[in-house]
C-alpha cells in the first residue's frame, strides 16, 4: 500500500501542481484588456491544483502513517514537520485566497471588466503567486533531501 500511496502522492504533485509554474507565462499572455481565454486556462490550472492539494493531503497522511522512514520516528523528522507547516500555508493561500480570486477574475474577464481583473489578480501576480512558487520549491527540496536538522 505504501508504494501506491507514494505513486499517487508524487503524481498529484507533478500533474496537479506542476502546471502552476506555467502561470507566470500565461500572465504575460493575458494582454490588455485581459483575454478571457487565457483567464479560463489559468482558472483550469487553478482548479486542478486545488484537487491536487486534496490528493496530496490525503496521500501524505497515509504515507506518514505507513512510511518505513518515519514510522516510530515522526518526532525526529523535523524536515517533515517543516514540510507540513509549509504545505498548510501553501494550501491555505492557494485554495482560500488565490482560487476564489481567479474564479472571480474569469467572470470579470468574460464580462469585459479589465479593471476588475487587474484588481483581483495583481496581488496574485505580484505577491501571492511567487510566494506559492517558493513554498512549493521548498517543500520539494525538503521531501527529496530530507535534511538532518
Amino acid at each position: 500500500m505504501y508504494k501506491v500511496l507514494l505513486f499517487l502522492h508524487v503524481l498529484a504533485v507533478i500533474a496537479g501542481l506542476g502546471p502552476t509554474y506555467a502561470l507566470p507565462g500565461l500572465m504575460k499572455l493575458r494582454g490588455d484588456p485581459p483575454s478571457a481565454a487565457v483567464l479560463r486556462a489559468e482558472h483550469v490550472i487553478s482548479r486542478y491544483a486545488t484537487v491536487a492539494v486534496a490528493v496530496i493531503l490525503v496521500t501524505g497522511i497515509g504515507l506518514i502513517s505507513s512510511s518505513p522512514a518515519v514510522k516510530h520516528h515522526f518526532g525526529d523528522a523535523h524536515w517533515l514537520h517543516l514540510s507540513i507547516a509549509l504545505f498548510v500555508v501553501l494550501a491555505g493561500l492557494g485554495t482560500g485566497y488565490a482560487a476564489p480570486r481567479m474564479r472571480k477574475a474569469v467572470t470579470a474577464g468574460e464580462a469585459g471588466n479589465g479593471a476588475e481583473v487587474h484588481r483581483l489578480l495583481d496581488p496574485l501576480d505580484k505577491v501571492v503567486g511567487p510566494i506559492l512558487g517558493l513554498l512549493g520549491a521548498a517543500i520539494v527540496y525538503l521531501m527529496l533531501i530530507k535534511p538532518d536538522f
